[in-house]
């Protein structure tokens, strides 16, 4: 038979009760510097432009967007316009560079439904459409989508809008 083997408590040591030292804290006073008095950078006053000239001011005026409200009521002039007086056709849009699925539904729900109808915009056109869709400006005239609509429309239909 084994016996068990003699449980013994374990030792405790006797712990320290030193208190801890203190140290003074350093007085040391803060080091001053003086500030550094540089001089102000002076720049050249920029020379203004002069006056646009006539030109220029329509120039300005044309790429000025006008309100949603009248934007969306000028689409109906232009999807007539830009038809030519031939059938318009329902075609994918889709396929025109930058034109998605939301752009789609917004143009035709405004009457822009063909190939035709995009490779006829004008460029008075362009700032119509692109406020009556909210785009980003200039985002027609980035992707093209004149050009786009008038090669596809020659691919599927075999003649330029």
């Amino acid at each position: 038979a084994i016996k068990p083997a003699a449980t013994k408590p374990a030792a405790t040591k006797p712990t320290a009760t030193k208190p801890a030292a203190t140290k003074p804290a350093a007085t040391k006073p803060a080091a001053t510097k003086p500030a550094a008095t540089k001089p102000a950078a002076t720049k050249p006053a920029a020379a203004k432009p002069a006056k646009k000239s006539a030109s220029k001011a329509k120039v300005a005026a044309a790429d000025e967007l006008p309100d949603k409200a009248s934007a969306v009521k000028g689409m109906a002039a232009i999807a007539k316009r830009t038809a030519a007086g031939k059938k318009v056709n329902d075609d994918d849009l889709k396929k025109i560079k930058g034109v998605g699925p939301k752009l789609e539904k917004l143009l035709k729900g405004m009457g822009i439904t063909s190939y035709r109808q995009v490779a006829n915009l004008k460029k008075e056109d362009i700032n119509i459409v692109t406020a009556a869709i909210e785009s980003f400006p200039g985002r027609i005239e980035r992707d093209n989508w004149m050009r786009s609509a008038g090669k596809l429309h020659k691919d599927i239909y075999g003649a330029m809008p």
